[in-house]
């Protein structure tokens, strides 16, 4: 096929706008559009697991925020990767993830539309994040920090002035949720047994 990358991610984009939210295309446009620029616009069966593999580690040294970012914006990528750019900055391993799945899911379309237009397993296996999380992994309480939390003098004093302030902890001690988890019940999720 003489189809070329551009097309085939035109053609995508094209598709799956329709289902697409507006935040959602604001979000995947620049992902595709990166990846055009940094694969080439080159028929899409000349597309290797080398071109994938330079796709990779460029992405893995840009910047995060870099067209908001007073020290990023305007710069080609070429100047970007000419810069010594701080850990803190570069894009985070999540963020990374992401933009790989993203990438996946199109090339996962592609070859649904142009069968057999090149070798998707071997393409999407080099798509992988070898970058460590630059914050530091939360340590969990002690039971001594546990027991000063949920002391239950706390609970009867009458010092807890809104009803989160009583119930959130309790509920995720007892179902270890996340925060965000727990503040998007509603009364008619709890149910007692």
């Amino acid at each position: 096929s003489s189809v070329t990358l551009g097309e085939g991610i035109a053609k995508y984009v094209n598709v799956q706008s329709r289902r697409w939210r507006p935040r959602s295309r604001e979000k995947f446009l620049p992902i595709f559009n990166e990846f055009l620029e940094l694969v080439g616009d080159k028929p899409m069966v000349s597309l290797t697991r080398d071109d994938m593999r330079e796709y990779s580690r460029v992405v893995h040294r840009l910047p995060k925020n870099r067209t908001r970012a007073k020290l990023y914006k305007g710069k080609s990528i070429p100047q970007l990767l000419q810069m010594t750019i701080p850990a803190g900055d570069l894009l985070t391993p999540a963020t990374l993830d992401d933009r790989f799945v993203s990438v996946s899911t199109m090339l996962n379309w592609l070859d649904e539309e142009y069968p057999g237009t090149f070798p998707l397993a071997q393409l999407k296996r080099v798509l992988e994040v070898d970058r460590k999380p630059t914050t530091e992994a939360r340590r969990p309480y002690t039971d001594e920090e546990l027991r000063l939390l949920f002391a239950p003098e706390v609970y009867t004093s009458r010092k807890l002035d809104q009803a989160w302030k009583y119930w959130l902890p309790l509920m995720g001690l007892c179902t270890g949720a996340r925060l965000g988890e727990l503040c998007q019940l509603r009364l008619t999720d709890i149910k007692q047994d």
